[in-house]
């Protein structure tokens, strides 16, 4: 599904807005960020379900060193490193998908 796309237009980004903006999740943090987290993943797999666990490993892993990187709140150099770590974690994923031959 491409953003230009009938279906994204006309079905998913209504019933997500829908679903967002509904009188039970108003003033409701968490639920409409699920929201979001759901039709975000959603709509990536509806392109290639195959590369679904390659999103959530990488959310998983950058949400794992943004806990790292919290809990060295005291060590500008130990976040520092964290933060560097998790970049070059970022770059290798982009490098190894975009210039692997597949």
């Amino acid at each position: 599904m491409l953003f230009s796309s009938y279906e994204f237009v006309f079905l998913f980004l209504p019933a997500v807005i829908i679903v967002f903006y509904a009188p039970f999740l108003r003033n409701r943090l968490r639920p409409r960020l699920a929201v979001l987290l759901v039709a975000s993943l959603f709509f990536y797999a509806w392109w290639d379900i195959r590369f679904l666990p390659l999103l959530l490993g990488s959310i998983a892993g950058n949400f794992l060193i943004g806990l790292v990187i919290g809990s060295h709140a005291a060590d500008g150099l130990a976040q520092r490193n964290w933060l560097f770590a998790g970049v070059v974690f970022n770059m290798i994923v982009l490098g190894f998908f975009k210039y692997w031959n597949f």
